[in-house]
């Protein structure tokens, strides 16, 4: 457990990703990810299928190889909203939606699970839609994001939570895409949680090469 006024502010772990894209094609990455709440950098150190960098920061994604910048592209995960600060600032129950624009607008009882309608503020009901969560005993086991117009479009499971230094992480979390080319998957595994770990400064507070 964490000592009295300790507080959590970097988080690694092992990962493995397996994605099934719409066609039928899959692949697997695995490597660690680094994150440090101040910096609020996600380093995807990866060493499988082939060793290299991928940085989300500043809204945006970067692909690195030898150290080298080869591919740079708007990202959809911002660094703030990402599970791994989501659980360092004790917001994962919510997805920090708590702290957002959007509002409650239902909630419901299903076997023990609290389901959550969120919907968002009149001045962005037209570019986005609903979000329903699922919660059990203060955690959450899933989220759901639609269109304006009712539609589908991701879908994330948590399970397999663990508990480090008082810290409730899932360390598999299932994500389905849904598109007009048809479903993708991808299933994320976490492995080996370190909090506050003092070394490898460089890698938490990753700066990209200029």
């Amino acid at each position: 457990m964490l000592s009295h006024g300790q507080q959590l502010f970097r988080i690694k772990a092992d990962f493995s990703i397996k994605e099934r894209a719409a066609d039928g094609s899959s692949k697997l990455t695995m490597g660690t990810v680094y994150y440090d709440l101040n910096n609020r950098v996600i380093l995807y150190n990866i060493t499988f299928p082939e060793k290299g960098q991928l940085v989300i920061a500043d809204s945006m994604m970067t692909t690195l190889t030898h150290d080298t910048i080869v591919n740079q592209v708007k990202s959809g995960i911002v660094p703030e909203f990402s599970i791994f600060h989501l659980a360092l600032t004790g917001r994962l129950n919510n997805y920090g939606f708590k702290d957002s624009f959007f509002k409650v607008d239902k909630v419901e009882q299903d076997q023990g699970q609290v389901i959550t309608t969120w919907r968002p503020g009149p001045q962005l009901a037209k570019q986005v839609g609903k979000v329903i969560m699922s919660n059990q005993n203060r955690q959450l086991l899933g989220i759901a994001f639609f269109s304006p117009e009712e539609e589908l479009l991701n879908r994330q499971i948590f399970k397999d939570y663990t508990k480090v230094q008082g810290l409730s992480f899932p360390t598999r979390i299932i994500q389905t895409v849904y598109r007009e080319d048809g479903q993708s998957k991808q299933i994320t595994t976490y492995r080996n949680l370190v909090l506050n770990e003092l070394e490898n400064d460089l890698l938490y507070n990753f700066a990209l090469p200029k």
